[in-house]
């Protein structure tokens, strides 16, 4: 499978290899997304000129810890031969079919997403520095 990147939060010790995830029938396919694997969502940003990148991962694999983040750790996204730093700004529980976060967001911004239950995901943001 193509790697995009690597994502490395050294707060909860993981180190990922960034993975495509497509959309299949409207929703994406977290199933391409196995041990030691974060999903890039399709159709949202990437390493550029005001992006938002949203990655995704299992809450029983790399983002097993990721409630353990807080506001102000360190989140870097190596890509393109480049180390993007980013700070963790906020954290929320949302509605599983809530996506109006998803529009709000600054420019630049990171988030990584995994589910809390079937109806809520845990959001962390970040913001590049």
């Amino acid at each position: 499978m193509l790697v995009l990147g690597i994502l490395i939060i050294p707060s909860i010790n993981l180190e990922a290899d960034i993975v495509p995830t497509p959309v299949v029938n409207h929703m994406h396919d977290m199933t391409v997304v196995g041990y030691n694997q974060v999903g890039h969502l399709e159709g949202t940003g990437w390493v550029d000129n005001d992006y938002r990148i949203v990655l995704a991962a299992h809450n029983y694999l790399e983002f097993k810890d990721l409630y353990k983040v807080n506001t102000g750790d360190v989140i870097y996204l190596i890509a393109n031969g480049n180390i993007n730093t980013y700070k963790v700004t906020d954290i929320q529980v949302v509605p599983a079919d809530d996506v109006s976060w998803l529009t709000a967001l600054p420019k630049n911004t990171i988030v990584l997403q995994t589910c809390v239950t079937n109806d809520l995901r845990l959001m962390v943001y970040g913001e590049l520095q």
